[in-house]
């Protein structure tokens, strides 16, 4: 903004010979230069910070005066820029910036044009520039305050990420080692009993929707970054999708429910991918 701001000053110095503009820090006991034209960088009037009691220019003063401050530039310091005269300015004129977030953000500094009167229209152009060097202030304000809300919210979605992440990792090391004795016994029926058969294979069954689960939410954390891929495949998708169904027969069975699927066959092969349908149907 202040490089806008300096391009268009620099552009015509007759109205405006030269300008400093210095925008306080968060005591607002120090204003630091973040815009000058017509005077160079180096020059011993554009000093790069300045405290609200400097002498060289009355900022205390200023602050109190909303309409802006006149100041006579004679004795102040030598060497007065010249700029696009070939008489030096008289004359400066100290403006407060006003700020959203409290009453004032900066000071503008302009020194006036030495061949024209200053009325009540030179006062009401400079004062129409600083508006918009407050406005785009603010603008620039509310730009990083949302740069930085989404900044935050972006942090919170990558702790809600790795939480899942290690979540899931942690979920799935009792899992692996419930499922391997599980299996032992699911593949030696003839051991037990067949109503601890029955009972087992619920748990062996609801063990790996289980351990599905925990896939899932890995797989969030792929989604989150971006590396999940569908693998698609040609399946009855009729079949597959009754088979699925099938995982919640006993729990409807023991409610006393009623458990009727109803899946009408295509006649042919659909391609999809298997782990994501599993997903739908269960879900």
């Amino acid at each position: 903004m202040f490089r806008a701001l300096q391009r268009a000053l620099d552009a015509d110095l007759r109205d405006l010979p030269f300008t400093l503009t210095y925008l306080f820090d968060e005591e607002g006991q120090k204003a630091r230069l973040v815009c000058h034209s017509g005077v160079a960088a180096t020059h011993a009037w554009a000093a790069r910070e300045l405290d609200v009691s400097h002498d060289t220019w009355p900022m205390g003063d200023a602050l109190t005066h909303p309409d802006g401050l006149v100041v006579e530039l004679a004795g102040r310091m030598p060497d007065i820029p010249l700029t696009a005269w070939s008489a030096p300015p008289t004359q400066a004129l100290v403006l407060p910036i006003a700020s959203h977030g409290q009453q004032w953000s900066g000071l503008f500094i302009t020194a006036l044009n030495p061949f024209r009167p200053f009325d009540a229209s030179y006062r009401s152009f400079i004062g129409l520039l600083v508006g918009q060097i407050a406005a785009g202030l603010a603008n620039a304000h509310a730009y990083q305050e949302e740069r930085r809300r989404v900044e935050a919210l972006a942090e919170i979605d990558r702790a809600k990420t790795t939480f899942f992440s290690n979540v899931s990792h942690e979920f799935r090391t009792p899992l692996t080692l419930m499922m391997g004795p599980l299996e032992d016994l699911v593949l030696a029926p003839q051991q037990m009993p067949g109503d601890h058969r029955d009972a087992i294979g619920m748990v062996h069954r609801n063990a790996l929707r289980l351990l599905k689960l925990v896939n899932t939410l890995l797989d969030f954390s792929r989604i989150e970054a971006g590396r999940v891929r569908a693998h698609f495949e040609p399946v009855d998708l009729c079949t597959l999708t009754t088979d699925l169904a099938s995982t919640f027969r006993s729990a409807m069975e023991r409610a006393g429910l009623g458990f009727d699927v109803r899946c009408v066959p295509f006649g042919e092969a659909v391609y999809v991918d298997r782990d994501m349908w599993e997903k739908i149907v269960l879900n």
